[in-house]
């Protein structure tokens, strides 16, 4: 037996520890007469975070004995989750039947267990919502166009200079800072299979933030180490460090947003809440606290944050201006605006909120109060 299928049969062994008393939890609560349906229904909604890691393990098997299927490999044929259920529940199953049958049936105690797993799946749920939004909060869900440009040039930089392991990192947050089909398909494989350890581990560690489905840590490879298995690549944490990056990088000039987004930090949440509605759109925004979030911190700031900022709206095709008093206020987002007017950008102004004495340059733009009127501007306006 090979390693790879040891591997595959330690992972349903740990599977069937895992999913036993879930089972038996909610065999415990079915009615007297249920069907199998019934039953995976139920553990469906008593259970639904477990429901979801099968149905993500399913397909993921399912596209992995694709690529198996095409190299004459034997398939694994992970069960859909149904099946799945049904083959680990059948002893469990079957003994709560005869229970049934003997007259062991307590319909008081039934309803208390069924209380007791529908409340403590409610608390399961809420808790993962938010984990999951604090950890998502920084990246967007959408797949922009040149992420793929950045994927090749990774590869072409491992194949060129294997030790050029500082350009490969940045590729990797920057693929990092957007969930996609693409993206984690990408930080899988770098995950699996880079030979460089630091890498691996920061691919790892971006696709557990991402809530990627069934993301396994591999061991460490055995051996005498070579030098590109074990340097430690150096992250950008400054202004300067990134411009120096946008003038003399690749993978930095390719960069290209469709929306440069003015605004105050002090409307923090509004303006999350704003990209994640263009997000669905399909739309790639352009926020520094999230774009550029460890080289433009606020106590940071210098010409070269100015600088970098300028590159930005460059490498956007539309300029968002969120009117806010704080926006207004602000030192920097009259000036953004101000540039992008100057370089012909399309403008479009966003109040939030009702704003007196308003400056009369905000006229000069288009202005819209509905989202969704936003949202179509800029897609009537970007190429």
């Amino acid at each position: 037996m090979g390693i790879v299928r040891r591997k595959y049969n330690k992972e349903r062994v740990d599977l069937h520890t895992k999913y036993k008393r879930p089972i038996l939890l909610v065999a415990q609560t079915m009615h007297l007469g249920f069907t199998d349906e019934e039953f995976c229904a139920e553990f469906k909604r008593l259970q639904p975070l477990l429901w979801n890691e099968l149905q993500d393990k399913y397909l993921s098997y399912k596209e992995l004995d694709i690529v198996r299927k095409s190299k004459g490999r034997i398939l694994r044929n992970f069960p859909n989750p149904k099946r799945f259920l049904l083959l680990e529940a059948k002893q469990i199953l079957k003994h709560i039947r005869d229970q049934h049958e003997q007259g062991n049936f307590n319909q008081h105690e039934i309803f208390h267990n069924k209380l007791i797993l529908e409340e403590r799946a409610r608390k399961k749920t809420e808790q993962y919502r938010i984990r999951i939004f604090k950890d998502l909060y920084l990246v967007q869900e959408v797949n922009p166009s040149y992420v793929s440009k950045l994927i090749n040039i990774y590869y072409s930089i491992r194949k060129i200079n294997n030790l050029d392991v500082n350009s490969r990192l940045a590729i990797l947050q920057e693929v990092a800072k957007y969930k996609s089909k693409d993206t984690i398909s990408f930080l899988k494989k770098i995950q699996s299979g880079d030979k460089n350890e630091n890498l691996r581990m920061a691919a790892y560690y971006a696709l557990l933030k991402m809530h990627a489905p069934d993301v396994t840590l591999h061991r460490k490879r055995k051996g005498k180490k070579r030098m590109n298995q074990i340097v430690e690549p150096k992250e950008q944490k400054t202004p300067q460090e990134l411009l120096q990056s946008i003038y003399n990088a690749d993978f930095e000039r390719i960069k290209e947003f469709d929306v440069f987004i003015s605004h105050s930090s002090r409307n923090k949440e509004t303006i999350h809440s704003i990209v994640k509605t263009l997000n669905d759109e399909g739309l790639v925004c352009y926020v520094d606290w999230i774009a550029d979030r460890q080289q433009l911190q606020r106590q940071l700031t210098s010409k070269e944050t100015a600088e970098v900022i300028v590159n930005r709206i460059k490498q956007s095709k539309f300029f968002l201006y969120i009117q806010s008093k704080e926006c207004i206020a602000s030192k920097w987002s009259p000036w953004e605006l101000g540039y992008a007017y100057a370089i012909n950008k399309p403008v479009c102004v966003y109040p939030i909120e009702k704003v007196e004495d308003k400056p009369q340059y905000l006229d000069l733009h288009t202005c819209y109060k509905e989202i969704n009127d936003v949202v179509a501007f800029i897609k009537q306006n970007i190429v």
